[in-house]
């Protein structure tokens, strides 16, 4: 029986706990590898006739939520006081984790002949959910610190 990295090795997937605990990258950094994730996912869904009309526009729609987190992030790390709590290791590692989630997802559409949409929404909704959670915790720790 073959170990997860090996099995990750063959299919060619990274480890999303090894590549996050061993980084000590700066958010912007983090951001960098990750940015056109949403981008891409969202031109690939919206042209794609094995998708329903209604459930194409969902995943379209939470992919531009998550996008537009993601720049509300990178300008709180640019242009506000949050630059020191966003760049904690643990919140960098923790912002790499989710968008890994997007990736792997993004990478597993692109493999698939046969989709569930259904599961491709939940999948998103949940990941919006926890960019959301993280963008409020780090807004309001970066607010706190303030006080």
């Amino acid at each position: 029986m073959l170990r997860a990295s090996e099995v990750q090795a063959l299919s060619g997937q990274k480890s999303v706990e090894g590549e996050a605990s061993s980084s000590s990258e700066a958010f912007s950094e983090a951001y960098g590898r990750f940015w056109e994730v949403p981008i891409f996912f969202s031109s690939a869904v919206g042209h794609d006739l094995r998708i329903n009309p209604t459930f194409r526009a969902i995943i379209v729609y939470r992919l531009g939520a998550i996008e537009g987190i993601n720049e509300m992030l990178l300008d709180s790390d640019i242009f506000s006081p949050a630059e020191s709590v966003i760049n904690k290791p643990e919140n960098v590692e923790q912002y790499v984790k989710i968008m890994s989630k997007l990736e792997a997802l993004y990478e597993s559409y692109r493999a698939s002949k046969r989709l569930n949409a259904v599961n491709l929404v939940e999948n998103i909704e949940q990941i919006v959910i926890d960019l959301l959670d993280f963008a409020k915790e780090i807004m309001e720790e970066s607010k706190a610190g303030r006080c």
